[in-house]
């Protein structure tokens, strides 16, 4: 898998209060004064040309559509690309994204993250977010809802890892995309601890010199790896506890752009008895959020 960005799909999503894919995407878009590709496409599903086409022709239908899709674009200052802009008939939104990413050789996918209010918390990600990012073939970037160039964030990159292999490809991918916004790259690090209430029988001056202790051994760890792998970042960062809380913390905190996180590829097993990072941070995240899929194994 490449790790540049050169070559973006958004899937357009043609209700306007949902365009936060589109809205990102431009802003990358003039950010790298053009020099990233964008191709835009919406996917007439199965189920709605059923339901549609007893009422309107395919013409009409697809006519429409496009003229959505060259007002979404039009909205974000890039009007231009709604010639290249693709209306799909058939098939499953997932589907037919993945099928043009790869007949566009493209780098990444993005998607808005929209959820209808009736979701329950902890399915905020909607039903094309999930299942695109079940395939995951490419790094997918995953937006919220009510995202727009005004509200991206001014300040770094965060690239997530665990210190395995599994992150190499996702924090080689972060430092591409800061690179090409001209923005900072953190390395962030987050170790899992036992709750400390686990060692309530140990006096407070003990609690704090563990915590010291476990803080200074990950700090080490971190910078260690960043050394091994020879990523170069402005700032590396090592938190102790749960890792989706501090990852999005951290990233309101420091007003980050984007957070880039790896993928374990779980199982659908796995994935229900499993916390997947990636997936956490796509659902909760206040900024769009990439899944890097580990690098294909030579």
């Amino acid at each position: 898998m490449s790790s540049t960005t050169k070559s973006w799909v958004v899937g357009v999503d043609l209700r306007p209060e949902c365009d936060g894919a589109v809205a990102f995407a431009c802003s990358v878009v003039k950010a790298t004064d053009g020099k990233t590709k964008l191709l835009p496409v919406h996917v007439l599903e199965n189920d709605h040309l059923q339901a549609v086409l007893q009422h309107h022709h395919l013409a009409e239908v697809t006519s429409a559509a496009k003229q959505a899709m060259v007002d979404s674009l039009t909205r974000h200052g890039t009007p231009e690309l709604a010639k290249e802009g693709k209306i799909l008939e058939g098939g499953t939104a997932e589907g037919r994204i993945e099928l043009t990413r790869q007949e566009f050789g493209g780098d990444v996918v993005v998607v808005n993250r929209f959820a209808t209010a009736s979701r329950r918390r902890l399915r905020r990600l909607g039903r094309v977010a999930r299942r695109v990012l079940r395939r995951l073939n490419s790094p997918v970037i995953t937006v919220p809802p009510g995202f727009t160039p005004d509200v991206m964030g001014k300040g770094p990159v965060v690239a997530t890892t665990n210190l395995t292999q599994e992150c190499d490809a996702a924090v080689e991918f972060a430092g591409d995309v800061a690179k090409r916004l001209g923005r900072e790259l953190v390395i962030l690090h987050v170790r899992r601890v036992p709750d400390e209430h686990a060692a309530h029988y140990l006096p407070d001056d003990s609690k704090v010199r563990l915590r010291e202790t476990r803080q200074a051994e990950t700090e080490k760890e971190l910078d260690d790896w960043v050394e091994a792998k020879g990523h170069t970042a402005t700032k590396h960062v090592a938190l102790l506890g749960e890792v989706v809380g501090n990852v999005t913390e951290y990233a309101a905190e420091n007003d980050a752009c984007l957070i880039v996180a790896g993928s374990r590829r779980l199982s659908k097993i796995e994935r229900f008895l499993l916390t997947s990072v990636g997936r956490g941070l796509s659902a909760t995240a206040h900024c769009p959020v990439a899944v890097v899929p580990p690098a294909p194994v030579e």
